[in-house]
């Protein structure tokens, strides 16, 4: 897609205040772009100081605490000092002798060191992979290379991260190059900053004033991402899990550093706003409203941070901040199998708010919830009691509460969030969740796939059948629409069309209206039923209505679909994951799948009305493809099955284990 065709795509997504908005900020760039080439650059009114580091307690009881829980850590940090840096599991850079912050380290190519607001990012000739290129500048490397000092006292941790900090200080001066384009990715650096100066502080209560080359240009740094995050937050149709992160950057950066009386008018608007925002982006049944897990673990782990700042500080959330924080920890643990992980349903980009550990967490969201649940609820159980849980329980001032006993499988067979559009059906072994919730949030839905009504699966805790995952963003753009595309997920294709309009990268045109009905339960739970329809199609006339039902006694789920509104070409589609191998049986529209080493054996029995077909990685064009992480895919087999439709036509697949 053209520049100017997303231009035009994206203004069709702004409402008239928007525009005027949208004009508003290009005179304020004018402006800026002009005041910078004088050579103005916004600057504190006094010095900038610590107002205290986040982590309560006596500096040697923290570090007798973390050595009796992580000594066996310790040697994992070491290599650190190398400078090596995995990004996203397969990229490594290395941030000695000289790194150049402007450099993708992907394609080698040097964004240019214009003006920041100026820069297209998502032009790969000119800033190479933003993705990438961003990452590593957001500098979350530097918090365990910050904890290996404040458990060691070892000097050589704070000199890679000193001369780190002050090298991006020197390269990237205020509102110049591409990492002062996105004001997100200014404030997670300056997250990343206020966590590093905090675990400095348990060595030297200046924390890192006093050990950075220049600690005047460091103030003026922290200063300058405060007002650069001020002025230019996220608003209007770019007010998602972006704004929220904008606002947790000028919180903590203005509780965890002095910025005098600009910094406590800044601190007091991030908190109102955030205190909005926490109802505006979630749901009271704790679903994050832009329908992708992985931003719900952003959004959730954001507001828990935030919240343990306002502990610390004496200046507390309030009662219904709290209770959207423990929703999405319960929304997004309904959705584990037991003995499993959280799958993937809409974007995931593989970052991090904050990493304490030398590597990164193997299961994220058990490490957020586990340090939610070791504050605001019963306790984590002890064997996923992660650094995380334990330095973000410092902050609130309080130890990790841990639950003793062995993991309980206490959820209820049958779970339904109405608001946000999911059921999460359990018995038999299985472990179901089934999507029908809205495209995504606010009116781009940037980050939602056009998935209504897929579904997941898990036996025993393994994942069968799979939404793909994400693969890339701002590169590769065919790719980027398949992975977000209907014929990616377990769904139904209509007429060749998706369920929404593509419009961009991140944005959708013709949304999708879907709709959840009632869970139904027998009273003894073995049998679970849900149901749900979605019309779009680039067609108002057609509906797809869709019911699982699970008969946990027998093993079973069966699958109902109906179209509604006109003869039409079907593909109807079961996405299933890499470990799994899809065989045909004696029947043509029977077949049979296995994962080696495993004790199942799932039978498929699809209606005979349907022509079936087994398929597996194709690039011409894309089908059957997994990606489990950005930058990586595999390809996968996909049950595919095409049918000529007329009106009311309904379509029987039954699945048995």
């Amino acid at each position: 897609m053209s520049s100017l065709a997303w231009k035009i795509n994206r203004i069709k997504a702004m409402s008239p205040a928007e525009l005027l908005f949208r004009v508003g900020r290009v005179v304020q760039g004018k402006v800026e772009k002009q005041r910078l080439s004088a050579g103005w650059r916004p600057k504190p009114k006094g010095s900038v100081g610590s107002r205290g580091g986040l982590f309560q307690g006596e500096s040697e009881q923290i570090v007798s605490q973390w050595r009796a829980a992580y000594a066996g850590q310790l040697a994992g940090y070491e290599p650190l000092l190398d400078g090596d840096v995995d990004i996203f599991g397969h990229l490594k850079v290395n941030l000695l002798d000289g790194f150049n912050w402007h450099r993708d380290p992907e394609s080698g190519i040097v964004a240019p060191l214009l003006y920041g607001k100026g820069i297209d990012y998502r032009d790969n000739h000119q800033v190479g992979n933003c993705k990438t290129l961003w990452e590593v500048a957001r500098h979350p490397h530097l918090v365990p290379l910050a904890v290996a000092y404040a458990v060691t006292g070892d000097e050589r941790y704070v000199r890679l991260v000193t001369s780190q900090i002050d090298s991006w200080i020197a390269q990237n001066p205020f509102g110049l190059g591409v990492h002062w384009c996105s004001t997100l990715e200014v404030a997670l650096r300056l997250v990343a900053w206020a966590l590093v100066h905090s675990l400095f502080c348990l060595r030297d209560e200046q924390g890192l004033f006093s050990r950075v080359s220049d600690s005047e240009a460091l103030g003026n740094a922290i200063y300058q991402h405060a007002h650069f995050i001020r002025h230019y937050l996220s608003r209007h149709s770019s007010a998602n899990n972006h704004l929220i992160g904008e606002l947790t950057g000028l919180w903590l950066g203005c509780r965890v550093f002095d910025l005098g009386a600009e910094g406590e008018v800044w601190a007091a608007l991030a908190k109102r706003e955030l205190e909005a925002e926490a109802v505006k982006q979630v749901f009271e049944d704790g679903v994050n409203k832009e329908q992708a897990n992985y931003y719900h673990l952003w959004v959730m782990e954001y507001l828990y941070l935030n919240w343990l700042v306002g502990e610390r500080y004496a200046e507390p959330f309030s009662d219904t901040f709290r209770e959207r924080i423990i929703g999405m920890q319960r929304f997004i643990s309904a959705l584990r199998p037991p003995g499993g992980v959280v799958p993937q349903i809409g974007d995931s980009d593989d970052g991090v708010v904050a990493r304490f550990e030398p590597a990164d967490s193997p299961d994220p969201y058990r490490e957020v919830c586990s340090a939610i649940q070791a504050v605001l609820e019963d306790g984590c159980e002890a064997q996923y009691l992660s650094q995380k849980v334990f330095w973000y329980s410092l902050i609130a001032g309080r130890s990790a509460q841990i639950d003793a006993g062995p993991e309980a499988d206490d959820q209820p067979a049958g779970q339904l969030f109405p608001k946000g559009g999911y059921a999460v059906l359990r018995g038999g072994g299985a472990h179901l969740i089934f999507d029908a919730g809205p495209l995504g949030y606010p009116s781009i839905a940037a980050h939602g796939h056009a998935d209504a009504l897929s579904f997941c699966m898990a036996l025993d805790g393994q994942w069968w059948l799979v939404d793909p995952g994400t693969y890339c963003y701002h590169t590769q753009p065919d790719w980027r629409d398949y992975f977000r595309s209907t014929a990616a997920h377990n769904a139904l294709e209509v007429n060749g069309h998706d369920q929404s309009l593509i419009g961009g990268a991140f944005l959708w045109l013709q949304r999708s209206k879907q709709q959840i009905g009632e869970l139904q339960q027998s009273a003894d739970g073995e049998q679970q039923s849900i149901s749900g329809s979605v019309s779009g199609y680039a067609d108002p006339q057609i509906r797809h209505h869709r019911e699982i039902t699970l008969d946990a006694r027998q093993r079973k789920l069966r699958v109902t679909d109906r179209i509604e509104g006109g003869a039409a070409a079907l593909r109807l589609l079961f996405q299933f994951h890499p470990n799994v191998r899809l065989y045909p049986g004696e029947l043509k529209h029977h077949f049979y799948a296995e994962i080696e080493g495993e004790p199942h054996r799932l039978e498929i029995c699809a209606d005979e009305a349907l022509q079936w077909e087994v398929r597996h990685g194709e690039e011409n064009p894309h089908l059957g493809w997994y990606s489990e992480r950005l930058g990586q895919k595999v390809p996968i087999d996909v049950l595919v099955g095409t049918l000529q439709a007329a009106s009311g036509c309904t379509i029987n697949c039954e699945f048995s284990w």
